[in-house]
């Protein structure tokens, strides 16, 4: 496995689980909002920007690396 392979692994990884913190977090935040427990929603979107914002960072880490690989293989 390449160090590339590697870094797409753990960048993927890294996103899979904040995402399924993001749906988790979510779902409990409607949940809440429903039953007009405010301070439960609002505790439970707390920090989600910063989530989204790392994961959009990571996607675009991953974004470059397959354009490399591309590139690469295209010289090949």
């Amino acid at each position: 496995m390449s160090e590339d392979d590697v870094l797409i692994n753990l960048i993927v990884e890294d996103v899979k689980k904040a995402l399924t913190e993001l749906e988790e977090r979510s779902s409990e935040a409607l949940i809440a909002l429903e039953s007009g427990e405010y301070a439960v929603v609002l505790g439970a979107l707390s920090g989600l920007d910063t989530k989204i914002q790392r994961a959009s960072v990571r996607l675009m880490i991953l974004y470059e690396v397959q354009l490399k690989q591309n590139q690469r293989k295209r010289r090949m």
